[in-house]
């Protein structure tokens, strides 16, 4: 390891506790603007933006995990690589604004203030610019410049809310703002942050983008498959409920989706870390390390929110969103199950092997699909929280044990917390100690 690479430790201790803030800030932002809007305009914007954040993930071609790749292994000069990631950008953000343009048109024109279509529409091309800069910081290993962006997103969440949303009072369309200001403001961010490791010199080699199309797009096609698990339900209940129950459903989802927060910062951590290393066993003891100490940390703070669910969301959102309760409760029964993925699939992909997503939630994906067409007509949005639950777990599962079978691991070894762990949590925490009495 070189000697400007960070130890694993110290990046999952910084990513987390940049989760951490993060978590605390997206919380409170979503509680602020939730009250703000009510059930009807917080469905507005779920119904609207969802779109938009799906496609982002096909849109994003994979180029930001094969710039990451390619700049991690060093493979190509990195203007040569910048040069290629701007051509595709273009590229992508033209056909992906195309697409999801002509649906708002169809779909959604007639429902919603244009206005609002266009801050949603607008987004897309920015998120796919930052997500392709982020890319070749994550082959440069600068997991501390990537841990300040989302601090950053926090930040311009937060505040674009309180003084877009609460103290101009501009609603609806306020919030579609602010979430046009997140990725604008992101996007400014990485451009800057990049800027030391290229000379700005187009040196576009069409042999490269290919490659780099061939090697991410796959990666893109996975994430792609993951987000449709996670977000397909919104676009379902549209056709089933009003905004209202869509709103409802967006709090309980979000939440959840909060909650994997931990494991997304050890996903990070494992990415980058595998777009450098080329010890493939050492990251593999890495990964599974990670999983079984995190995992029943998970477990604790899934059960806590199941148990608690009505008296925090009446505490937080209010009696309006009441409802929202038992969507969460079901949700974190699946969040369990799909934590498992978040830490390995991070891994896999790194490596450059993210078709095991595939097969893990392709066969979840259409079992998703056919029981919110059962269970929404017959449970509204709580029938669409238990079939993304049943989803998930069936997802995690499954991805459990392809992962332990590609390594030549035992399931247990994989999922379940061992004595060696807690020897080492235990060394790790008496060296701290110790360290910290001779500085004092």
């Amino acid at each position: 390891m070189g000697k400007k690479q960070r130890s694993t430790l110290f990046d999952i201790i910084t990513s987390f506790g940049t989760r951490i803030a993060v978590l605390f800030g997206t919380f409170l932002s979503s509680v602020l603007i939730a009250r703000i809007l009510g059930p009807e305009g917080q469905g507005i914007i779920a119904a609207v933006f969802v779109l938009p954040n799906m496609l982002y993930s096909l849109a994003d071609l994979g180029i930001r995990q094969s710039a990451a790749y390619f700049t991690g292994q060093k493979l190509y000069p990195i203007d040569t690589i910048h040069s290629a990631i701007l051509t595709l950008w273009v590229i992508s953000s033209s056909l992906a604004v195309l697409v999801v343009g002509t649906y708002f048109y169809f779909s959604m024109g007639n429902d919603y203030s244009w206005l609002v279509l266009l801050f949603a529409l607008a987004s897309l091309p920015l998120k796919l610019f930052h997500g392709y800069y982020k890319g070749i910081l994550h082959g440069k290993n600068q997991i501390g410049a990537i841990n300040i962006s989302e601090l950053l997103k926090a930040g311009i969440y937060f505040f674009g809310v309180v003084i877009v949303v609460w103290a101009l009072g501009l609603g609806v369309p306020g919030g579609a703002f602010v979430q046009f200001l997140i990725p604008l403001g992101i996007a400014i961010y990485y451009l800057i942050r990049v800027n030391p490791y290229v000379n700005w010199k187009y040196e576009f080699d069409k042999s490269v983008a290919v490659k780099m199309l061939m090697k991410g797009f796959p990666y893109a096609l996975a994430l792609f498959l993951l987000t449709l698990n996670y977000k397909i339900d919104i676009i379902i209940l549209r056709y089933f409920v009003p905004e209202a129950q869509i709103g409802l459903y967006s709090v309980g989802s979000n939440i959840a989706e909060l909650v994997w927060q931990l494991p997304m910062a050890i996903g990070l951590v494992l990415f980058a870390k595998g777009a450098t290393s080329r010890n493939s066993q050492a990251t593999v003891r890495r990964a599974v390390k990670v999983l079984r100490v995190s995992f029943p940390i998970i477990i604790i703070i899934c059960l806590f929110i199941i148990a608690f669910a009505p008296i925090l969301i009446r505490l937080l959102y209010g009696e309006a969103y009441l409802g929202s309760a038992t969507v969460l409760q079901l949700l974190m029964v699946g969040v369990i199950a799909i934590c498992i993925s978040k830490v390995l699939h991070p891994d896999l992909a790194g490596r450059g092997y993210p078709l095991y997503a595939i097969k893990a939630f392709i066969v979840p994906l259409f079992i998703n699909i056919g029981l919110n067409f059962i269970f929404i007509p017959a449970w509204g949005i709580n029938g669409a929280a238990a079939a993304s639950t049943i989803s998930y777990v069936i997802g995690g599962i499954t991805f459990a044990i392809l992962y332990a079978r590609r390594e030549n691991l035992m399931l247990k070894d994989v999922l379940f917390i061992n004595k060696e762990d807690f020897e080492e949590i235990k060394a790790i925490i008496v060296k701290k100690y110790r360290n910290f009495r001779k500085k004092s």
